[in-house]
């Protein structure tokens, strides 16, 4: 009788556990005897290898130690990453790290103060553009007819028809694309 696939799949992760977990010691014990044995490079698995290809589990405490270590935002200011679009008004004000302040108002306001922002930082460029925002940004030529567009330099443009929640979630996957660390803007 054959054993279930996801019986199979479950010993196989169980086995790679127990592989990642084997001491510094016993692998540099089993790599200088290899020759010794007759066995190859490739037939002793690296410990290091086997951990990275298992999902690391996602916690919010390692989130927690992180926020930490960065000074607290300034007095009636709140991170951006703290925002919440059901709980949090609408930011009146954005401060970018570098400390240049923005208008907002609304979350589409607050949406294209983000996007302008990098704009003038030169991010948005035809050649340099991240493929993570290739479905975001367009060149200007393209069917415009139906959407709206907040047009960029380079003759890009820019989708600009989010709901609150899609204007949280674009800006800050627009800030991590191109390098910058969501945490460092604050809001009023």
């Amino acid at each position: 009788m054959d054993k279930h696939p996801v019986e199979t799949l479950w010993q196989r992760a169980t086995a790679q556990l127990r592989l990642a977990r084997i001491s510094s010691d016993t692998m540099n014990q089993l790599s200088s005897s290899k020759s010794q044995y007759g066995i190859g490079a490739r037939s002793v698995p690296s410990a290091k290898n086997t951990y990275s290809r298992i999902p690391k589990k996602h916690t919010e405490s390692s989130e927690k130690d992180l926020s930490e270590l960065k000074e607290p935002p300034p007095e009636g200011w709140q991170r951006l990453t703290d925002l919440k679009v059901r709980s949090s008004p609408p930011p009146q004000l954005v401060r970018f790290a570098d400390g240049a302040p923005a208008q907002a108002g609304t979350w589409m306001a607050f949406f294209r103060a983000v996007t302008r922002k990098l704009d003038d930082e030169g991010h948005f460029h035809p050649d340099t553009l991240p493929a993570e925002l290739r479905k975001l940004v367009y060149v200007a030529g393209q069917d415009q007819s139906k959407t709206r567009r907040l047009p960029l330099s380079h003759g890009l443009t820019i989708l600009n028809n989010w709901d609150p929640k899609s204007c949280l979630k674009v800006s800050i996957r627009l800030l991590e694309a191109f390098g910058r660390d969501p945490s460092d803007v604050c809001v009023r």
